[in-house]
């Protein structure tokens, strides 16, 4: 993806949170069937690609979903979801995911949870 083309949602110092794509979905199931993902995740079934389109299409005020790009690197590399929202409370469960290994243990994901809180202040 070319930087012109990249939407921003929020901007972090290492990554930032864009619209969800459904072009990479093929990635996000990628992540989500890694054992190493799924032991943490809870995933207990295998995540088709009519299963997370289908999950991706649902319109909904009560969840957010972002895709997290590392920026210096400008790809994605996991997402994330504000699920249950209570906009009167401003409350929510956060969902984080790295998916790519080689950014695992580089504190992005709480770059990314700070960041998400951004989004229903």
């Amino acid at each position: 993806m070319v930087d012109s083309e990249i939407s921003v949602f929020i901007k972090g110092e290492s990554i930032n949170l864009l619209p969800f794509n459904l072009d990479n979905i093929k990635l996000y199931i990628k992540w989500e069937n890694n054992p190493k993902v799924r032991k943490y995740s809870r995933n207990i079934f295998p995540i088709t690609a009519e299963g997370e389109k289908k999950m991706l299409e649902a319109e909904s005020k009560e969840r957010i979903i972002f895709e997290i790009w590392y920026r210096n690197d400008k790809k994605p590399i996991g997402f994330a979801e504000l699920n249950d929202i209570n906009w009167n409370n401003r409350r929510a469960e956060i969902g984080l995911l790295i998916g790519e290994p080689e950014y695992w243990n580089r504190n992005l994901g709480t770059e990314a949870g700070k960041s998400e809180v951004l989004a229903i202040k």
